[in-house]
């Protein structure tokens, strides 16, 4: 895949409602070096900010600045009024997925605690997404199950909400290695995934269980996006437009 820069210091890459949204860190300088290539200008002194929001264009051609408001209802839906008050301080280290009745599923990665919000933004049930002992990376949902990327394990877990329990484990002989970044995407699951210096983007499909394609990258993505024509790539701390290469 060719990758464009697009923005440094990414903190977050998030999607919904046909968006792709970004949270960018404060940066001592500009820098428009790209950190994968080397390339670009010399940074130079700038000054301190607070966190930024950005949103992709559909296209990948650049980004433009959106508020703080954009930035959550994009991320958690209907429930980011709700959401925002319960993790205060913690909203872009959060990994978070809408559910089919409204609801959205927020998972805590420093804890590995899933917290689930009803479509009214009432708190449901907090679960524990510990596999064997591992916790876990990023969630995503697809038909009636909960997925989640367990890195420790090089595993994609199925998880089924209703009855707390875990279902099944992909993985194993280097298929997800370091598993990290999950979103669902036409009934297929992306699993951004790599180690020692290579990155890929595995596609699952959940009903055959099996391997889709492989989409090679430059080093081991953190999250994976995509809006209209436009796919998006969180690497390091940077995120980059993806096409094709020709």
């Amino acid at each position: 895949m060719k990758e464009t820069l697009l923005a440094f210091g990414a903190t977050d890459l998030a999607s919904g409602d046909g968006r792709v949204v970004l949270a960018l860190k404060p940066q001592p300088f500009f820098r428009t070096t790209d950190p994968l290539t080397g390339t670009g200008n010399q940074a130079k002194p700038a000054p301190m900010q607070q966190v930024t929001y950005a949103m992709a264009a559909p296209g990948g051609a650049d980004v433009k600045p959106i508020t703080l408001g954009v930035y959550l209802q994009t991320k958690y839906g209907q429930s980011y009024v709700q959401v925002a008050a319960a993790f205060e301080g913690k909203l872009e280290k959060l990994r978070a997925v809408r559910l089919p009745d409204g609801g959205c599923a927020v998972l805590d990665p420093a804890e590995s605690d899933l917290h689930l919000f009803r479509p009214d933004g009432t708190r449901g049930a907090t679960l524990s997404l510990h596999y064997k002992g591992s916790p876990a990376a990023d969630i995503a949902f697809e038909r009636e199950w909960l997925w989640f990327t367990c890195p420790k394990e090089n595993a994609l877990v199925q998880f089924s909400v209703r009855e707390r329990a875990f279902v099944l484990r992909a993985g194993g002989h280097g298929i997800f290695p370091n598993a990290q970044g999950l979103c669902s995407i036409g009934g297929l699951l992306y699993v951004c995934c790599g180690a020692k210096g290579e990155g890929f983007l595995r596609i699952f499909n959940p009903v055959d269980m099996d391997l889709e394609d492989t989409l090679l990258l430059s080093a081991p993505p953190v999250k994976y996006a995509r809006c209209g024509d436009g796919s998006f790539a969180w690497i390091q701390n940077a995120v980059y437009a993806l096409k094709p290469d020709t």
